[in-house]
């Protein structure tokens, strides 16, 4: 069994039969898939993509950060109607985000430290949320080309606000970075990023994240891991970047395999 813990079939990439046909695959082949949202419309779609399926299809609702900048979606996280979102959901809605702090695209006359105060509410209202409702936060933290301090910018507000357990989504920071979030508490989900990066520091990443706080990913429709980079990603497409992963770690694919979906499950208290 697979789980990509972070995809985005109800995104509009993916036209209604597409979407059936990939979900329908997935099931056959045995991958479970989390559908994550972005905003509101694409965090109900995940939750009603969800409930049309008895098992292996779950939803992640929530508010990413972006939208909380001058010209983003919603400017404010409205809790309530998050709140009745998820309630809607039920099990199935197994977390709550993508949130954090984005300070990949940073608009001229704003500086790191706009984008924190500008994102930060949001991000705080997120966290509170999964807390009351005993969902998985989902993190979305995204440094800048020249700088990483938006590791450190999360690490404080969640150190401040007392997080259990948490995922940290497509992290592409140090191993030293990394190994704080996971001393709070952290899984961390590695995605075909692994299979095209010539840093290095992906692969370093996967040598050293303790074996059960190691999660994969896909990000669908983006990041599409070798053979298919450049095209449109699917869930399915989760193996090879568990394979990869595999030859880093020198261990059989199907070790790694399993033990990643045991990890997932556990995190996302589903199959268990």
């Amino acid at each position: 069994m697979l789980y990509d813990t972070h995809c985005h079939l109800n995104f509009k990439d993916y036209p209604p039969e597409e979407c059936s046909a990939i979900i329908s695959d997935c099931l056959q082949q045995g991958v479970w898939v989390n559908n994550v949202g972005a905003d509101y419309e694409s965090s109900k779609e995940a939750v009603e993509l969800s409930k049309k399926y008895n098992n292996g299809i779950f939803a992640v609702i929530g508010s990413h950060p972006e939208n909380f900048l001058p010209d983003g979606k919603e400017k404010i996280f409205d809790v309530e109607k998050y709140r009745k979102l998820a309630e809607d959901g039920g099990v199935k809605a197994v977390g709550i985000g993508e949130c954090g702090l984005d300070y990949y695209r940073i608009p001229e006359g704003l500086t790191a430290a706009d984008m924190r105060e500008l994102q930060e509410p949001g991000f705080v209202a997120q966290i509170k949320l999964a807390k009351e409702l005993n969902k998985v936060l989902v993190i979305h933290s995204r440094p800048t080309k020249d700088t990483v301090n938006v590791y450190e910018d999360t690490l404080q507000i969640l150190k401040r606000e007392d997080i259990g357990r948490f995922e940290m989504h497509s992290f592409t920071g140090s191993w030293e970075e990394c190994k704080k979030f996971i001393d709070l508490g952290a899984y961390v989900s590695v995605n075909g990023i692994l299979t095209f990066d010539k840093t290095g520091v992906i692969a370093e990443l996967v040598k050293n994240i303790p074996q059960d706080r190691l999660i994969f990913e896909t990000d669908a429709p983006f990041l599409a891991p070798i053979p298919f980079r450049g095209k449109k990603n699917q869930p399915q497409y989760v193996k090879y970047t568990v394979e990869f992963a595999a030859k880093i770690l020198d261990k059989d694919y199907q070790e790694v395999e399993e033990m990643a979906f045991e990890n997932s499950c556990r995190l996302f208290g589903v199959g268990i």
